[in-house]
């Protein structure tokens, strides 16, 4: 299990949906309940700048860097990069707390690809709306991404990318859209922000989809030959 102190205080906003806790919660029930042994927890790294730019524009990394920095962000910098509206507040740990989650991930996939082998849980993954050069969706930065990217990048020829949030794993999709070693699947609820992911979508001219429908939920599975 790989987690941090970071979330026990951070806050995205009073009001906003990610202000409850999540991550911290399941690292202090795992431990009373005795089901976390100390010797398999591991501290998050915080990804690094050069590390997220595997996957990020460099000016929008050090975007991110210079809000944390300041505490606030200019109107131009609202504007290009959508940080500071829509869902993506600017508060103290803007950059320190995703780079964090990514660092973990990241941590993670080098750790499958390797030596290890088994079941790894990153607590505070799955930011997959995250864009290259843009928040989105409460996602600052993608750290699925880059844990796909690492895996890749260690040599693994094939990787599978199952999504079972209710939301559309957009960011993740979209990244790999053209890439013939990684298959994605989001399974998620039909009609729901951010309006991506319909049953008639297709992954593109040499690839294919197969769609299916359960109640109000779709599964889009997008592998590029």
């Amino acid at each position: 299990m790989i987690g941090s102190e970071i979330y026990r205080s951070s806050r995205y906003g009073h009001r906003h949906p990610l202000s409850i806790h999540r991550v911290t919660p399941v690292m202090d029930l795992t431990r009373a309940l005795g089901w976390l042994d100390d010797a398999v927890f591991v501290e998050s790294p915080i990804a690094t700048p050069e590390m997220l730019t595997r996957f990020h524009d460099p000016r929008y990394v050090a975007a991110v860097q210079q809000a944390e920095r300041d505490g606030r962000v200019s109107e131009a910098v609202k504007e290009r990069y959508n940080i500071g509206r829509n869902g993506n507040p600017v508060f103290p740990e803007i950059f320190s707390r995703p780079a964090t989650a990514c660092g973990a991930s990241i941590l993670a996939a080098r750790a499958l690809a390797g030596v290890e082998r088994g079941v790894i849980h990153s607590l505070a993954g799955g930011t997959h709306h995250g864009r290259p050069a843009m928040a989105s969706g409460f996602c600052f930065f993608n750290d699925p991404a880059l844990a796909i990217l690492a895996m890749l990048d260690d040599g693994l020829e094939r990787v599978l990318y199952v999504d079972l949030d209710a939301h559309h794993g957009d960011g993740v999709q979209d990244a790999f859209h053209d890439q013939d070693r990684v298959l994605t699947i989001s399974v998620h609820e039909d009609g729901r922000w951010p309006k991506t992911g319909p049953l008639n979508d297709r992954a593109g001219p040499r690839g294919w989809r197969g769609t299916c429908r359960c109640r109000r939920t779709s599964m889009t599975v997008s592998w590029m030959r």
